[in-house]
Formats: structure tokens, C-alpha cells, sequence
């Protein structure tokens, strides 16, 4: 069974393009499950036909008695149906007992996000006048007007910029990409950084050639820059605990749908594969639009 696991994980890699982290993931909660199994069977080595739903309940029954919370569990149990689905794809199974398992039913965190004044706020407190200054503010921008991952962005070559049509090319999960559109004040930030994003670098020579975002070692930047510079301009605004580029793509899509934009258009914007991932976002503008009618309508209760 584990040579059949690492085959899995190869075929991840190779034919669904899943990130590394992804197949890490996969990996670990895999390798979990077997264990349990072959100390359910009390052998490293048996038949997969042996494996039946039972063995896949119990495992999830140990999971909850190890006190792991709810969503915990339904990634593990999303990943032992991922795996049966390709033992079955590829007939090394007849059945697959994972099918009929429903998965643990657990309440999605309403994600957080800043208000449009306070984005309004946000903007206007970034000095401008330095070259960081202008590379930070077009990193700002591109979070929120576009709603790009901060992978997708750290990714970022100049070539995947389009003036003329107003888009950005992205790279997204499983290596897919689309084609996002932003708006005039991201253009003109991103203009204003192009225009001195070769002073970026102390060593002009050793600078990277594609890559749009770049550090004054001349090496394209990386994750945990971005994160640094986003959670420095975002404190000015806010006190949360939780300050990270996320917060700007939640806030990209809150804002959409407050102002009228099409649910399916949002996802394929932010890059879902599944509707219901895009739902979340539903949860905070009908919250907040039952407040409002709380606090105005005479005939709401108090």
C-alpha cells in the first residue's frame, strides 16, 4: 500500500501539478492513515480489498478522539478519498469504500477584511517618494484590486503585465493560470515602480531580469518580504492579530459582491475551483446587511 501511496503522490506531482506543499500535505495525512490500518490489521502487509468503509470510520473516529477539530479531519478524509479515487482510476481496487463516507460537517471561518475607508486610509499613508516606498504601494494595489494569492505574486514576471489590455497573466493552484483584469490606479502604481525598479537593486548587473518584484540584492522577492512589508502598512490601519496579504484578497472580494458582482465571476477572478469556496464571502455581506437593516428599519427587533 505505501508503494502505492508513493505512486499517488508522483502522479500529483506530475499530472495535476499540485504544489509542494499540497502533495506534503497529502503525504502526511496518507501515511497517518496507513499506520492506522496496518495496526488495525496488525501487519504492514495486506490486500486493499481488505480496507472496507469500517476501517476508513474508525480512522475517523480515532481522529476525533484525538481531539483534532472538525475541518482537521475532513482534509484527512478528502485526502484518503483523493487516493482510493485513483486506485480505483487506475483498477487497482473494484470498489471504493471511501464513497459512500460523508464528510464531518464543520462551521467556515467568515474571513476578515478591512472596510473601503480603510483601504482608502491605507493608500494614502505610503510615502511615495522612495523607490521602496512605490514598489510597496504597487504590491498593495495588486492585492487588492486584483485579489492575486501572495504565490501568485511573488511568481510576478514583467512579461505578465498587459498595459494595452489592462491584465495580469497569474499562475495560480495546480499551476493554472488566468488572466486578471485591474484597474487604472493599479496600472499607473505599477508605471510609476517600473519606471524605477532598476534603482531597486544595488547591483544593477545582478539583477533579475524578469521577475517584476525585486529586493536591492536584485533578487526577486520572497514570501516572507511581502509579508513583512504588507503586516508593516497594514498595523497603521488596523490593530488585528491576523494582518497578512490574505486580508487585502478577502477584502477584494467582500468589496465585489458588496457592490453587485456576479458570485461566478468573483470566483473565477479569485481563482476557486469550487463555488461553495467562494460562498464564504456571501456570509459577510448578508451579515452585514442584516445589521444595517437592524439598525434602520423601524419594524426590525431590537
Amino acid at each position: 500500500m505505501r508503494a502505492h501511496l508513493d505512486h499517488f503522490l508522483r502522479y500529483l506531482d506530475a499530472e495535476r501539478n499540485y504544489s509542494s506543499k499540497t502533495i506534503s500535505a497529502y503525504s502526511i495525512d496518507l501515511y497517518e492513515f496507513i499506520s492506522f490500518v496496518e495496526q488495525r490489521f496488525d501487519a504492514r502487509s495486506f490486500s486493499l480489498k481488505e480496507i472496507s468503509k469500517n476501517e476508513i470510520r474508525s480512522f475517523l473516529g480515532h481522529l476525533a478522539r484525538k481531539k483534532l477539530e472538525k475541518k482537521s479531519i475532513a482534509r484527512k478524509l478528502s485526502a484518503v478519498k483523493s487516493f482510493f479515487r485513483y486506485l480505483m482510476k487506475n483498477q487497482l481496487v473494484e470498489s471504493n469504500p471511501s464513497k459512500l463516507i460523508s464528510t464531518p460537517k464543520y462551521e467556515k471561518k467568515v474571513p476578515s477584511f478591512f472596510t473601503q475607508e480603510q483601504v482608502t486610509a491605507l493608500f494614502d499613508l505610503i510615502d511615495t517618494t522612495t523607490v521602496e516606498g512605490r514598489r510597496d504601494k504597487t504590491i498593495l494595489e495588486l492585492f487588492y484590486t486584483s485579489g492575486i494569492r501572495l504565490s501568485e505574486l511573488i511568481r510576478l514576471d514583467l512579461r505578465d503585465i498587459n498595459f494595452s489590455n489592462r491584465t495580469i497573466s497569474v499562475l495560480g493552484k495546480g499551476s493554472k493560470q488566468r488572466i486578471i483584469p485591474i484597474g487604472t490606479k493599479a496600472l499607473s502604481e505599477l508605471e510609476n515602480y517600473l519606471s524605477v525598479r532598476s534603482t531597486v537593486s544595488r547591483n544593477s548587473h545582478r539583477t533579475d531580469p524578469q521577475a517584476l518584484f525585486i529586493v536591492s540584492s536584485g533578487k526577486r522577492i520572497t514570501p516572507l518580504a511581502v509579508q513583512r512589508l504588507v503586516k508593516k502598512y497594514l498595523l497603521r490601519i488596523s490593530d488585528a492579530k491576523k494582518l497578512s496579504p490574505h486580508v487585502l484578497r478577502h477584502s477584494f472580494a467582500t468589496h465585489l459582491l458588496d457592490n453587485g458582482a456576479d458570485m461566478l465571476a468573483v470566483k473565477e477572478l479569485l481563482g476557486h475551483e469550487n463555488l461553495s469556496t467562494t460562498q464564504i464571502y456571501t456570509h459577510v455581506t448578508m451579515d452585514r446587511l442584516k445589521d444595517a437593516y437592524k439598525k434602520a428599519h423601524p419594524r426590525a427587533v431590537k
